[in-house]
């Protein structure tokens, strides 16, 4: 008797605890859980619609939407609420449709209602968290670019800041997602980086020589001056003399001004002249290996002037560009082919914040839309 007496009391003892515990467990403050208001889902323009597989599109979207309404960092940040905004847009060469959702973070000022925004709330974002679809643009920092024309777009080599489970985080905060991992990019040959530079030259001579064809021959509006002038004198010959008399002193004006500039053009064209010979000899003297590497630019002016870095020399930074093998061309087997996903911060004192959100965004979840 006693023995059972003794068991149930020991029980009794520890649901008290059990109940003391779960009590000063709800006593501990929760961790704040932002609100999320309903998803803006922009609607695809009517050619948008007509050739691409919308409901398939708004499925992922959707599930993009998941995973960044479980990203921690946005959920625990102060004084915000936040909606994630998506749209789908046209095919990009190569890579099919564009797309993009982005968690936009909104301040107190903005909130409406139990979990809701008001009008023009997007004026005011804090900061947001693209995953963007399709947009080889987006994987580069526009501000690093530094060559461009018909047919060259190159970058610096973006620096690896740190891993992220399987993936890398670039230092320029973002994340590259591509097919079996495939690199975004691949070096701009030395070669390559010198024919920008020999087309870049052909340009500034070809402006260079229409100056100067435009100063030995100056378009003549004698003929129109002559006739303005005479019906002038029919209403007001004073003031046609005074005009005809300016008019002869510009065009003198004119006439010693190219005088004085021809030498300096033809100059200018002969130097460019000479540059363009000198690139063509240069490389005519490259190995096929030394053609090949890849093209680094020099740390600062007067190392080289057509602007490659010594070898062996870290310089500014490798020069890269798309890769090819990323584009699909005509005929696209994948309807997505890219994923970057990027921070950006309007207010300053939540860029740490944000690069904390891109740590915790589900990449494994990300990775398996790529097909």
């Amino acid at each position: 008797m006693s023995g059972k007496i003794n068991f149930m009391g020991k029980r009794d003892i520890l649901k008290v605890i059990g109940s003391f515990l779960l009590l000063r467990l709800l006593a501990l403050p929760l961790e704040a859980q932002n609100c999320w208001a309903p998803d803006d889902i922009q609607q695809p323009d009517p050619a948008v619609a007509k050739s691409a597989p919308v409901a398939e599109w708004m499925q992922d979207l959707k599930t993009i939407s998941a995973i960044l309404k479980n990203v921690r960092a946005l959920q625990t940040m102060p004084e915000i609420r936040l909606r994630n905004n998506m749209y789908l847009g046209y095919p990009m060469p190569g890579f099919g449709n564009t797309a993009r959702v982005s968690a936009n973070l909104y301040p107190p000022h903005t909130w409406e209602g139990q979990c809701g925004l008001k009008k023009g709330a997007d004026y005011f974002t804090e900061a947001h968290l693209h995953v963007t679809f399709n947009e080889p643009r987006n994987i580069f920092n526009e501000v690093s670019i530094q060559v461009r024309d018909e047919q060259l777009e190159a970058y610096f080599e973006p620096h690896v800041l740190e891993r992220i489970g399987e993936e890398t985080l670039y230092r320029h905060r973002a994340v590259i997602l591509t097919p079996e991992r495939l690199s975004p990019w691949v070096p701009v040959t030395v070669e390559e980086y010198l024919r920008f530079k020999e087309r870049e030259a052909q340009k500034e001579l070809a402006k260079m020589e229409k100056t100067l064809s435009e100063m030995m021959n100056p378009e003549d509006t004698s003929e129109e001056a002559e006739a303005m002038l005479r019906e002038f004198e029919k209403t007001d010959p004073a003031q046609a003399k005074e005009l005809r008399k300016m008019i002869e002193e510009n065009k003198k004006a004119l006439e010693a001004s190219i005088a004085e500039g021809l030498p300096e053009v033809r100059r200018q064209i002969e130097e460019k002249r000479r540059y363009l010979l000198d690139l063509n000899d240069y490389l005519a003297k490259l190995s096929p290996r030394e053609r090949s590497v890849p093209a680094i630019l020099e740390a600062s002016s007067g190392e080289d002037r057509y602007g490659i870095a010594p070898p062996g020399s870290a310089g500014r930074g490798k020069l890269v560009k798309l890769n090819p093998a990323l584009n699909q061309g005509d005929k696209a087997t994948r309807r997505i082919q890219l994923i970057v996903v990027q921070p950006f911060a309007n207010d300053r004192s939540l860029g740490e914040p944000m690069t904390r959100a891109l740590r915790d965004v589900d990449y494994p979840a990300l990775r398996r839309l790529i097909r």
